[in-house]
This record gives C-alpha cells, sequence and structure tokens, in this order.
C-alpha cells in the first residue's frame, strides 16, 4: 500500500515481503494467551524469532530503519529522496562507523536533500524570499530551520555532524545518485 505523502507514515510497516499482520496488541488485556499465541505467530512470521531464539540481526536492521523513517519524516522528505536515502542508509555498516545511528540517518537524509534540486520547489522549504540548505558551519539563521530543529531535538551536536558528513560525503557522492 503506497504512503500519502500528506498524510504521516504509519510508524511500523512490514520490511519482509511476507504481509501478514498479526495485531495481537489490539486484543484484550484479559485474553493472555491468545495475546501469546498471536505475539509467537507475528514473529515466526516476520522471522524476528522462533520459541526462544531471535534474530538480534533483523531486529537491529528494523529497529534502524525505523529510526531512519523516523527522522527523514520529521524532515519531511518526499518519497523519492527517502527511497534514495533509505536505500544508502541501509547498506551501511554501523559498526564500522562507530557512531550513533540517529546521526548516520541525519547525515544521509542532509546529504540527500541537499543535493536534490526539487527541494527548492517544495514550500515546506521556502523562507522568505529563498530557500536554505542545511550545513553544521553555517549560523542557525543561514540554515534551514527544519533541519536545525530536528538536531536540537534528537540531540546531534554540530561538531558530531561535521565530522560524520565529511566521512559519508566521498562514499554519498559515488552511489547515492547512481
Amino acid at each position: 500500500m503506497p504512503f500519502d505523502e500528506n498524510h504521516s507514515e504509519p510508524i511500523v510497516s512490514p520490511d519482509t515481503n511476507n504481509w501478514t499482520d498479526f495485531h495481537y496488541h489490539e486484543l484484550p488485556r484479559h485474553e493472555y494467551q491468545k495475546r501469546k499465541k498471536y505475539r509467537r505467530l507475528a514473529r515466526y512470521n516476520t522471522g524476528i524469532g522462533h520459541g526462544d531464539w531471535s534474530n538480534q540481526e533483523l531486529l537491529r536492521h528494523m529497529e534502524n530503519l525505523h529510526r531512519f523513517d523516523a527522522i527523514a519524516g520529521q524532515l519531511k522528505m518526499d518519497r523519492s529522496q527517502k527511497k534514495r536515502a533509505r536505500k544508502h542508509y541501509s547498506s551501511l555498516d554501523f559498526r564500522g562507523l562507530g557512531r550513533r545511528v540517529e546521526l548516520v540517518a541525519f547525515c544521509v537524509c542532509v546529504h540527500v536533500c541537499n543535493n536534490d534540486d526539487r527541494i527548492f520547489s517544495d514550500p515546506y522549504r521556502r523562507h522568505g524570499n529563498g530557500w536554505k540548505r542545511y550545513h553544521p558551519q553555517q549560523n542557525d539563521e543561514n540554515n534551514d530551520p527544519l533541519f536545525v530543529n530536528v538536531a536540537e531535538s534528537i540531540g546531534l551536536e554540530e561538531d558530531d555532524i561535521q565530522s560524520m558528513m565529511s566521512r559519508l560525503r566521498h562514499d554519498l557522492d559515488d552511489r547515492l545518485f547512481q
């Protein structure tokens, strides 16, 4: 089911090819056994777990994608921007980067938006007489306020953003727009 860009995206959407959803959390609390059964089926269905075993790598990957989707949604990225950024973001080795997932997600979003000319036709991005891009070394009044607010709300420091953007820049330039 495609998302309407005019409405907020659902927080959770299937990240696997199996589209069957078990909404066990909607069962009444007093039906504990049914909730437990459908929770188990949901874990089997998504590949997250089987009995006492759980796929920690898949759980981590899904959690990282949900964090990315939340940040991209706050930055009001359009569908094309999200698709390109999510593709690159999901291919990154976070252990090798050694930084917070939120920082990496934010920097990938910044790079995609700053290199997308369509940003200048977006009415959400218009500020006074022109449009602004984001860069951590610029003054806040010269930056896109949406990016400044999101960076502050998730607790990112400008030095960390600059460092991560420099680290990802060459890789993003080479692979992002292929």
